[in-house]
């Protein structure tokens, strides 16, 4: 039996609430599912994920951690963000068509004088 404090981003009061909910060792860290370690406290999808990769290196195994529900989530995000970017520079397209469509007309050059640009005196 392994000490799961030894299991990367685990503490004590992370072994401690483990232990209580059934998972007293690095191998049963390490053989148990996403969704199980999403039901102890203080475990959402990522960390539970990591948690599990962690124990299987350490027992020396490479674990495949299927891609949960939350993963699927942030996938969806991105493309929001995306969204919400193109929304923006379209928005920002559309306010500087507004722009070039209320361009003011050209101010009337002064006409230049003709001469050297000196003023003669008179005497």
């Amino acid at each position: 039996m392994s000490v799961i404090t030894s299991i990367k981003g685990i503490g004590p009061n992370s072994a401690k609430i483990l232990t209580e909910n059934g998972f007293a060792s690095v191998k049963d860290i390490a053989g148990a599912t996403v969704e199980q370690l999403q039901a102890v406290p203080g475990f959402g999808a990522v960390r539970a994920a990591l948690t599990i990769k962690a124990a299987a290196r350490l027992l020396g195994a490479e674990v495949a951690v299927p891609v949960t529900a939350s993963k699927k989530k942030k996938e969806g995000k991105k493309t929001e963000k995306k969204k919400k970017k193109e929304k923006k520079q379209s928005s920002k397209k559309k306010k500087e068509k507004k722009k070039t469509d209320k361009v003011k007309p050209a101010k009337k050059q002064k006409k230049a004088k003709k001469g050297s640009g000196k003023k003669k005196k008179k005497k």
